[in-house]
């Protein structure tokens, strides 16, 4: 506790020297605000490539919610079209590929030839040429959207960190700020090392289980998308359930904090504590705005960053498995079934990208939201 009071007593006057010189009514909230971003290193953010170029013009002074969904929505119509069009390529070459499978299957059964068990390898073999290729890009591509995504908001919550502690919350902001940081660790971990391996895993053994007509394999890889689904749900669950405990922990050390920090600097210097007390308020009020304009940059920013791939991955789930159901009539069943199981691939990067966004978005909101009583 003596710590933290020592902290916020050190970071106000600090801050307040540089704008108060001899009245509270010198106190200029612009100079004030531009300091706090100054310090807070706002302007040396690395946005991402991609929310950099979508959010052209916007930073954190000028960042509103209109203008952010003005963008976002504008680029989703373009990403949707993009997508929907590339999609449809791919979606297009397996229907032809189960369509003509399905015609030399139902010519073999009468003729009573061989095809009948080349038809199912030799199908297997050119759907995955087309799926397996656009799901090797897209495993890629999220992988370095998500590492992209972890490394600007590793700057940003930091600096939404630096602002909740001067705004009254040091102590949530501390302990928040670590279970985002050791979540954010684990995560790309977690994606790397476990949860990438295991769809490489699944995609291998549909295919197999197509290719072979064993059913022993599409029970391996019914497992392993469960696997990946609970893993994803559990850590979003624990990871949420723990920034809500440690603001019900350190709320009540907030307040005291707070309370006393301005008891101090009121009471312990005759005449300039008063001072340093009413430029207090306006060094508080500077930080909350910081705070929450960069909060709500960094959402939108996130947004931006993660956006593109969600609809890329969703437009590919969709046209394949549409294309799967619309040969099922015709098509073997081994290969429309490997189909259907191989855009659930889709569907699974698409969690595990969801679930990286959802988590960056939860913190950029549990710092927006520490006030803290004082």
């Amino acid at each position: 506790m003596t710590l933290c009071v020592l902290l916020v007593l050190f970071a106000t006057a600090g801050t307040s020297a540089k704008a108060q010189t001899a009245t509270s009514a010198d106190i200029d909230t612009d100079t004030l605000i531009e300091q706090q971003r100054e310090e807070l290193g706002l302007d040396d953010l690395d946005i991402p490539d991609e929310a950099d170029e979508l959010l052209e013009g916007i930073d954190s002074t000028n960042v509103t919610v209109e203008g952010g969904f003005s963008r976002l929505m504008g680029a989703c119509v373009g990403y949707v079209k993009e997508y929907l069009l590339q999609g449809l390529y791919s979606a297009g070459a397996v229907f032809v590929i189960l369509l003509l499978c399905g015609v030399v299957s139902s010519f073999a059964e009468r003729t009573g030839g061989v095809a009948n068990e080349i038809v199912p390898v030799a199908g297997t073999l050119a759907i995955c040429a087309v799926v397996l290729g656009d799901m090797s890009g897209l495993i890629g591509s999220g992988r370095e959207t998500m590492e992209d995504l972890m490394a600007f908001s590793k700057g940003l919550i930091l600096s939404l960190a630096t602002a909740s502690g001067v705004v009254g919350a040091p102590a949530g902001a501390s302990a928040k700020y670590v279970i985002v940081m050791t979540a954010g660790d684990v995560c790309i971990t977690l994606l790397n090392s476990l949860f990438m391996p295991l769809l490489y895993a699944y995609s291998a053994a549909v295919v197999a289980d197509a290719a072979t007509g064993e059913e022993m394999l599409g029970g391996v890889a019914a497992v392993i998308k469960k696997v990946c689904i609970f893993l994803l749900s559990a850590f979003l669950t624990l990871f949420i359930a723990l920034l809500g405990l440690s603001g019900l922990i350190s709320g009540g050390a907030d307040a005291v904090t707070m309370k006393t920090a301005k008891l101090v600097i009121s009471n312990a210097v005759p005449v300039v504590g008063s001072i340093l007390s009413d430029a207090t308020e306006s060094v508080v009020a500077a930080a909350r705005i910081v705070r929450n304009s960069a909060g709500l940059l960094g959402l939108f920013a996130v947004a931006a960053v993660c956006i593109g791939p969600l609809i890329r991955l969703g437009t590919r789930y969709l046209l394949f498995r549409a294309a799967g159901a619309a040969a099922q009539p015709v098509a073997p069943k081994r290969l429309t079934q490997m189909v259907s199981k191989l855009a659930d691939g889709f569907s699974i990067l698409l969690g595990m990208i969801g679930a990286c966004s959802l988590m960056n978005l939860i913190s950029i909101i549990a710092f927006m939201r520490l006030t803290g009583a004082y």
